[in-house]
Parts: C-alpha cells; structure tokens; sequence
C-alpha cells in the first residue's frame, strides 16, 4: 500500500473541504433568496462553520482535526489574531439582514483562505464558483420575481465550472438539500 505524503493529504483534504464548503455557501445564499430563513440559518451553522473552521486550520497545516470539522478546541490559539478576528463577523445577528452579513462574511473569509492555500499549496479549487456565488443578489434587494431554480438544476450548473477531478472525488460525500 503506498503512503500519501503530508502534502497529498493537504490537497485531498483541500478539494473536499473547498467544495463541500462552497456548496453549502452556495445552499445558504439560495435559501435566503427564497425567503427560507429557517433553513438558511440551519445549513450555515452546521454545514458552513464547521468547513470555514476546517479550512483555517488547514491553512495554519493542521491536518489532524480534518475528520472533525467541528472542533474549535483550541481556534483562538490555532489562528492569527486577524483570521480570528475574520471568524468572529461570522457571528450571525438574530435577524435576517444580520444572517446575509454572517453568511457574506464567511464567504468572503472562505476566498482569502482558499486563494491562501492554493497559493500555497498549488491545490486546485472551485475559484469560479465562488466568485459567482459572492455575485449573487442579497434577498432584501432583490426583487419578488427573482427566484432561483432547484438546487438540482443549478448544481448541474455549478458542476460544470468545477474541475472533473474535484467532482468525482467528493461527489459521494456531499448531500445537497432538496
């Protein structure tokens, strides 16, 4: 059996962590547009921090907590002061607006460390992807026509600016929400 290095561990965990990541971004953004606020606010506490939380530490190198996306033991000593400090706008507000704001926070927290790491590591990610995610309309400027299409349909979309590689790998442990 042949040993993966350190390195392709990081890449591994890297693709899975970035896709999965932007993915529930990708959900929650989707949600809020429909007014869905419940399951917006559910999908970001227990799909997105957990994969922001993952990919800092993978940032700092830390690979051993990659099969707990949940642990924050030890985040405030883990990170820098100023990725901390990124993490805590993360905090969602009790209202909706206050959700957006959270929710664009860790997307934008997630394309620094992203574009961190795959500078770093020459990993490839879902850098398009992102990019047209943070483009999208936030729900309180948007009009009442705007509605999105099924998750399933524009998952079709989104998995047509990802790399091939990145979609069979992590294809069989993501589960989008219907």
């Amino acid at each position: 059996m042949q040993k993966r290095s350190p390195q392709g561990d990081a890449r591994a965990a890297f693709g899975r962590l970035t896709l999965e990541f932007w993915r529930a971004i990708y959900v929650t953004r989707s949600c809020l547009l429909d007014g869905d606020f419940w399951e917006a606010r559910q999908t970001f506490h227990i799909r997105v921090l957990p994969k922001l939380v993952a990919l800092l530490r993978l940032e700092n190198g830390d690979l051993g907590n990659q099969r707990d996306d949940n642990s924050t033991v030890d985040l405030v000593t883990a990170l820098s002061g100023h990725r901390f400090a990124q993490l805590n706008r993360c905090i969602p507000e009790a209202d909706n607006p206050g959700l957006e704001q959270a929710v664009l926070a860790a997307a934008e927290l997630g394309l620094s460390v992203c574009s961190e790491i795959a500078s770093k590591s020459g990993g490839d990610w879902p850098e398009a992807l992102a990019k047209r995610i943070l483009a999208m309309p936030r729900p309180w400027a948007a009009s009442e026509t705007l509605r999105l299409r099924p998750i399933g349909v524009v998952e079709n979309q989104i998995d047509d600016l990802l790399p091939p590689d990145a979609i069979k790998a992590v294809a069989s442990r993501i589960h989008i929400y219907p």
